[in-house]
């Protein structure tokens, strides 16, 4: 559940930082760095995505013990 709703904030704000970028489509034509953009948000999303599924694969941090 946290996971979920950290995972959505931060697709919001990733993607919201580039679709104010973008977002002028509507009004002309797309030019090529309007694809790179796409594509670069597309690219940190999904591995903010896997990254995010292979977190507790991750071994443990062992503590000291006295």
């Amino acid at each position: 559940m946290i996971v979920t709703a950290t995972l959505s904030i931060l697709l919001r704000v990733v993607i919201s930082e580039e679709w104010g970028k973008t977002h002028l489509w509507y009004y002309r034509k797309p030019q090529p760095e309007d694809v790179y953009t796409m594509y670069a948000t597309l690219f940190r999303t999904s591995l903010l995505i896997v990254g995010l599924y292979f977190l507790p694969l991750l071994p443990k941090e062992k503590g000291y013990s006295k």
